[in-house]
């Protein structure tokens, strides 16, 4: 509830207590006895009765029942008695005709409540628009080719790396090879030169020593070319067995880079599916979102359909109700000026803060139809929200504007009674309250000359009748 609609129900709450002290219940005690004072005492005593301190609470249909009672009551003799007798009834039926306004002025306050869960349901459902539109958007908007550019060019890399390493291991194979090959050639070189030198020495076996002599010499440098052979040969071998754990390390660089080169294949074909059920989640988010737009409208028009049927009609039947009580009152003000005025000031203040509320409810609708007209993500009745929330926008200035009347004629009231002592400090305090208000719902804050509601100005005698007639009408 805003601070406003607070102010004005506060003001209101004070207002029964200086109607009561102003003399509006106790009246018919002080009338002459005639064939009018009873039927003024039986009124005044169950209208004290309904709003008693400290009495429990009736029950909605009981008040009604006892409002209408008392408005029976007193209806025949409403124009029978003196000035005064007929002002106290036109008070006493303006009391009983508020009391029957109020399950209406309640109606209002239960519709409005409808019409924010409405708008909190709309609002929710267009908060779920822009999520699924957004998410759509972002998985529609994923372009795979610089991912997948990137990753050619990484699989590129480890190809050419995969193959340098495979040529460094041929190599290393190659070298390993040919090493021993080297060692190979010389150890087959030492082994003849052995068997060479062995067939020399053979020969020295029958010779003399002098006579063996060339033959050992010749068979000493076999042996010494033969050691030479061995040991190249070795050396050879040892260089092959130490270069060949190369010939593992480059296989197994070669087996890390073709793992890195299939993970970004892998990678690759990632990006593409990604791509692919990007299109295909952006095409269910998109399906997801047209439902959303189906019950978006739908409230719409449910809110569309309850400001002009059950609100209007509400908002109508409250007005009518209130104006009624405010016509009655408006008849007291020949013989009891300040009871009248505090009777319509009462009155058009319940009018105002039931309008102002109404008036907030619609302008709030307003807001979040605004929002969603202009959404960043356009939906299919985008044409019809706008044209939903011009309605709301134009009730709610319509609305203000009317509670902002009844606020200032409810001022005006107050101002127009002559109640003194505390009467009047408690009508001071409402009254400054109502100002407030006044001035948040864009009003003048300065006072206007005193004047007496026009709108609830005493009726002529036959209207009067009329009245009655319609209002027995319904009974």
């Amino acid at each position: 509830m805003s601070r406003t609609i607070s102010h004005a129900r506060n003001a209101r709450a004070r207002i029964s207590a200086v109607i009561l002290l102003a003399g509006l219940a106790v009246m018919p005690g002080c009338l002459e006895e005639d064939e009018v004072s009873p039927a003024l005492k039986e009124a005044s005593s169950i209208l004290e009765a309904l709003g008693a301190p400290g009495s429990g609470v009736p029950g909605d249909e009981f008040r009604e029942r006892e409002y209408r009672e008392a408005i029976n009551i007193l209806r025949p003799i409403a124009s029978s008695g003196s000035d005064v007798q007929n002002a106290a009834a036109a008070l006493m039926m303006s009391r009983a005709e508020f009391g029957l306004a109020e399950p209406k002025l309640k109606v209002v306050t239960d519709i409005d409540a409808q019409l924010y869960a409405l708008v909190s349901a709309l609002r929710a459902e267009y908060t779920e628009w822009s999520s699924l539109n957004s998410l759509a958007e972002t998985a529609e908007s994923f372009d795979p080719a610089p991912e997948q550019a990137d990753i050619n060019t990484k699989i590129q890399e480890r190809e050419r790396a995969i193959a340098e390493a495979q040529q460094n291991a041929a190599a290393v194979k190659a070298r390993v090879a040919e090493l021993e090959a080297q060692a190979n050639e010389a150890s087959d070189q030492a082994a003849a030169l052995r068997v060479r030198e062995q067939e020399v020495r053979n020969q020295t076996a029958t010779l003399s020593a002098r006579d063996a002599l060339p033959f050992h010499e010749e068979a000493a440098s076999l042996r010494r070319e033969a050691d030479a052979f061995e040991v190249t040969a070795e050396t050879l071998q040892s260089q092959a067995e130490t270069i060949r754990p190369e010939i593992i390390d480059q296989d197994l660089e070669v087996e890390r880079l073709t793992q890195q080169r299939d993970l970004l294949v892998a990678s690759a074909q990632e990006v593409a599916a990604k791509a692919v059920e990007g299109r295909d989640e952006a095409a269910d988010l998109r399906e997801q979102a047209t439902q959303t737009a189906t019950r978006i409208n739908d409230l719409v028009q449910q809110l569309e359909s309850m400001r002009t049927g059950e609100a209007q009609t509400a908002i109508d039947e409250a007005k009518a109700s209130l104006e009624a009580a405010g016509s009655s009152a408006g008849r007291a003000r020949s013989a009891d000026r300040s009871g009248a005025q505090l009777a319509t000031g009462e009155i058009q203040q319940a009018m105002g803060t039931t309008l102002a509320a109404h008036a907030a409810t619609l302008r709030h609708a307003a807001t979040v139809l605004n929002q969603i007209a202009n959404a960043r993500a356009p939906l299919p009745s985008q044409t019809t929200i706008a044209s939903v929330e011009s309605s709301f926008a134009g009730a709610a200035d319509a609305m203000q504007s009317e509670a902002l009347e009844a606020f200032i004629a409810a001022r005006d009231a107050f101002d127009g009674s002559s109640v003194k002592g505390e009467a009047s400090d408690r009508i001071d305090t409402v009254k400054a309250e109502i100002a407030q208000t006044i001035e948040s719902l864009g009003g003048p804050s300065a006072e206007p000359e005193l004047e007496s509601p026009a709108e609830f100005d005493e009726p002529a005698a036959e209207d009067a009748g009329d009245e009655a007639d319609t209002e027995d009408g319904g009974e």
